[in-house]
Parts: structure tokens; sequence; C-alpha cells
């Protein structure tokens, strides 16, 4: 799909679905705000790009988060579409789950997204009018340590529906609901409470069962690449006739 002449802003840029997305949107023609914390990944995503504009903001915080639109709006001259991808997942038993993390993953995760949408809206109405939001297969199937993330993830879920509905005809809003991704999150090492941080060959090790035990979960025996799920994303970024949907992409998963 061409992307030529639009303006996207895309946020969680500097890795994993955040970056693919900002690479295949390049690729496609657009003209791209790459957003993170994280400056230097920023830089070798974008790669010198022409058409590639790179801000850092934390978007927990809410002048940085409307800065960051302004800023965007101002660096591209408009903004056709948003991909916010950013999110944070933190896997704790449930008796071990703390205020502050559930707090720092409904901010990122479902508070940011839903107030980048307002702060853009004026712009957005101009452009074409595009949202895709990053969700998750746990939204409808929450698996054990997952409650604070499942939750965030089920809230954005409903918003994008109800957004959908309420920002219509003007601006279209739709998700992707990834199965496991292949991403650096997801290579974390899953602790107990209370346990240490294995070092060096046992590591190793204890990441590979962890990533076999997730790929045993999808029928297609693998995980998902950060660069299917942004196929998916730019897809319904462009699609005219499509909002309120939930793209699930998961190898299976939902199925099985």
């Amino acid at each position: 799909m061409a992307f030529d002449g639009w303006k996207v802003l895309v946020t969680g840029a500097s890795r994993g679905i955040g970056a693919a997305s900002a690479r295949a949107l390049l690729d496609a023609g657009a003209q791209v705000a790459l957003a993170g914390r994280d400056e230097g990944a920023l830089a070798a995503v974008a790669d010198s790009h022409e058409r590639a504009t790179t801000l850092s903001a934390e978007l927990t915080d809410a002048e940085a988060r409307d800065g960051l639109v302004d800023r965007a709006a101002e660096a591209l001259g408009g903004l056709d579409g948003l991909v916010l991808a950013a999110g944070v997942a933190m896997h704790m038993p449930f008796e071990a789950l703390t205020e502050d993390a559930i707090r720092r993953q409904l901010d990122l995760n479902l508070v940011a997204p839903l107030m980048l949408v307002r702060r853009a809206l004026p712009a957005l109405r101009e452009g074409h009018g595009s949202v895709v939001l990053i969700g998750s297969t746990l939204a409808d199937r929450p698996a054990p340590t997952t409650s604070a993330y499942a939750a965030s993830k089920a809230g954005l879920h409903t918003a994008t529906r109800a957004l959908a509905a309420e920002l219509a005809p003007a601006i279209r809003v739709n998700a992707v609901s990834p199965g496991v991704v292949d991403t650096a999150m997801t290579r974390a090492l899953r602790l107990a409470p209370g346990e240490p941080m294995p070092q060096g060959a046992e590591l190793e090790s204890r990441v590979e069962e962890q990533l076999e035990e997730l790929r045993r979960l999808h029928p297609l025996g693998r995980l998902g690449t950060p660069e299917a799920i942004a196929e998916a994303a730019l897809h319904l970024l462009g699609a005219e006739w499509t909002t309120g949907a939930i793209l699930t992409v998961d190898g299976g998963l939902s199925a099985s």
C-alpha cells in the first residue's frame, strides 16, 4: 500500500512494532515522525531518511505528550495518521502486583494513547484522519501474571470501538491485536518474586525455554515478528472503509 504524501506520527518507534511500522511507512512513501525515549535508537531506525523526523518524549507526562503531537504536526506540516505502538508489560503474580505497576501500565498503554488521539483531533480532521492502536490478544484471553496489562489492553480495545463511532466520519480508529511477538519485551526473563536474575549460559537457556513455551501456544509454531504486525497496522491505516475493527494477528493463538 502506498502512503505517498501521508504525514504519520508513530510512538514506540525506537524498537519492536513501532520501529517496524515506522520503517514500513517510510518505505511506502510517508513522512514519519518517530517518537520514543531512546534518541540513539530512534536515529538508527530513521537511518538519516529525509522523510523521517525523530522526537523524544515521555508519554506518561501530560505536557510532554501534548508537546509531542504539536511538534510532530509542525515538523511534518500536519498529521494524517497515528500509529500508537508505545507500551509496557510487567509480568507479576497478582499477590506481588503493586499499585505503581498497575498505574504504569494503565498510564502508558491506555491513558497515553487516548490523550494523544485527543490532542491530534484538529490535525487529523484536516488530513486523512486515521488512527491505529496496538492492542493484545491478552485483552480477550488474559494469562496468569498479566492482570494489569490485560486490563489496560481490554480498555484500549473498547476505546477503539467507542472512538470509531464517536469520531466518524472524519476520523477512523482501528486496532491490531497481536499474539506473542518476538521483541525485547518478550525476551525479558520472567522471574518469580524475589528470584535473582541468572547470568551467562543459564540466562540464555532460561530465555530460550521461555520462548519455546510461548511458541507452543501458537498453532503456527512460531512467534510473530514486528514486521507482521506493522503490515497489519499499515493495512488498517489506509483501509478507507474500515473503522472500529480489532484485527487479530496471532499465529492462530485465539483459535487454539
